[in-house]
C-alpha cells in the first residue's frame, strides 16, 4: 500500500524539514512539524497513523519538545492524535520521502509534441543501522553485519541512527585514561570500512581526530572491502584500535 498522490505537499514539507536540521547540524526535533501544518499539506489522521505505524515518523507533544530532557518519541502503540501533536521523519522515513517524491507523477500529456519532462537524478538513500539485528544497510543492500560484539564501531552506528544521520558527529566513544582517544578513533574508522558486503559507505574522520564523518562510496567490480583499518572476515575490529 502506498499514501495517495495528495500526500506528496506535506511529505515534501516534512523532508525539508529533515534536511534544514542536516544543514545546520542540529537534531531534527528543532524542525519537528505541527500537525496542522501536515494537514494543510494533506495529510489527515489515517495517513499520520499510517506513517507512524510503518515507522515513517515519530511524534511527541509539542510540550514535551519545550522541556529540557528533549521530546519523548514515539513509534507504534496506542496512537492519540491532538492538536499538539508534533511529527519527524525517521530514517526509513526519509527513504520512504524521497523515493515517493522521486516518483514522476502519471499524468497524461496535454500535446503529442510536449517534450519528455526530464527524470532528475536519483534522491540520496539514508544509512539504517539496526542495533537488534546489528546490521547496516543501505536502501535494501546489507553493508555489514556483525556476529560477534564490535562496541566501538556499534557506538559510532548507533550515535549517527540516533541522530538521523547528519554528516558530521563528534566522536562519541567514552574516554579511556589508558587509550589515546583520536587513535582510537581512527582504528575504528578504519574498521568500520574494512570487511563490507557491499562496500557502499565510508566513514571518514574530520581532519583533527575529533570528529565523524560519512559519505557514500560507490561499488566497485570485486571489491570486497574499503582499505584502512583491520578487521575480522566476521564483522568485527580484533581490538579496535588495541582496547575497549
Amino acid at each position: 500500500m502506498k499514501p495517495p498522490p495528495r500526500t506528496s505537499q506535506a511529505l515534501q514539507l516534512l523532508l525539508d524539514a529533515y534536511e534544514y536540521s542536516q544543514d545546520l547540524n542540529c537534531p531534527v526535533w528543532d524542525f519537528a512539524l505541527e500537525i496542522a501544518v501536515l494537514r494543510e499539506g494533506g495529510l489527515n489522521n489515517s495517513d499520520l497513523r499510517w506513517l507512524v505505524y510503518r515507522r515513517y515518523l515519530l511524534h511527541a507533544p509539542e510540550a514535551a519538545l519545550l522541556g529540557a530532557a528533549g521530546p519523548p518519541p514515539r513509534a507504534a502503540g496506542r496512537l492519540a492524535l491532538s492538536e499538539e501533536s508534533c511529527f519527524v521523519l525517521t530514517p526509513e522515513g526519509v527513504s520512504f520521502a524521497r523515493s515517493r517524491l522521486a516518483q514522476k507523477p502519471e499524468v497524461p500529456p496535454v500535446h503529442d509534441h510536449a517534450p519528455a519532462a526530464r527524470a532528475g537524478p536519483p534522491l540520496p538513500l539514508v544509512p539504517h543501522w539496526d542495533k537488534d539485528r546489528r546490521e547496516l544497510r543501505l536502501g535494501e543492500l546489507l553493508v555489514k553485519q556483525f556476529k560477534v560484539p564490535a562496541p566501538n564501531q556499534e557506538i559510532i552506528l548507533g550515535t549517527l541512527q540516533d541522530d538521523l544521520w547528519p554528516a558530521y558527529i563528534d566522536d562519541p566513544l567514552p574516554p579511556h585514561p589508558c587509550i589515546d582517544p583520536k587513535r582510537r578513533l581512527h582504528d575504528t574508522l578504519g574498521s568500520l570500512n574494512r570487511n563490507q558486503k557491499h562496500p557502499l559507505i565510508r566513514f571518514l574522520g574530520n581532519g583533527n581526530g575529533e570528529g565523524v564523518r560519512w559519505e557514500s562510496a560507490p561499488a566497485r567490480a570485486g571489491a570486497a572491502a574499503l582499505p584502512a583499518g583491520g578487521e575480522s572476515q566476521n564483522g568485527s575490529a580484533p581490538s579496535e584500535g588495541g582496547r575497549d
